[in-house]
């Protein structure tokens, strides 16, 4: 979530079966280290996530269940978002996508996707930058 938005308000996929449609909580509240949810993607398949650490500087997480065809090759992905501070007024982020596959073979056509993965990610995170500007915007009107 970013700036108060749900991801599937931030992520939209340039195919349908990339687009998270909703989110169900299934273990502790999201963002709790060790909580777990499930996104529903629009195709109506799903995956399921759990939160690995979240603390100021770093959020990450792990995406193990799959039930599309479209991630058949994948074990998990291991999700890293970094917030860097660069001064008082000026915060880096950087967001990787660590994706194993379930062997060599599949490995390949996993490598295949990247393209898409990236242009998938590009999409969410110029998202969050427009809703944490929103946001901050909205902030600094509060104090006006």
């Amino acid at each position: 979530m970013a700036a108060g938005k749900p991801v599937h308000l931030l992520l939209r996929g340039d195919r349908k079966y990339l687009t998270p449609a909703s989110t169900t909580d299934l273990r502790d509240d999201w963002l709790t280290p060790g909580s777990v949810r499930r996104i529903n993607l629009e195709d109506g398949h799903y995956v399921v996530e759990r939160v690995l650490e979240n603390r100021p500087e770093i959020f990450s997480y792990q995406v193990w269940v799959f039930t599309s065809n479209v991630a058949m090759g994948v074990d998990q992905i291991i999700g890293e978002q970094r917030f860097i501070a660069i001064d008082d007024n000026t915060t880096k982020f950087e967001w990787t996508y660590k994706i194993k596959p379930k062997g060599a073979i599949t490995g390949f056509f996993v490598k295949q996707r990247q393209p898409e993965v990236e242009r998938f990610m590009k999409t969410g995170t110029n998202a969050m930058a427009a809703a944490a500007r929103e946001a901050a915007a909205n902030r600094k009107d509060l104090a006006d």
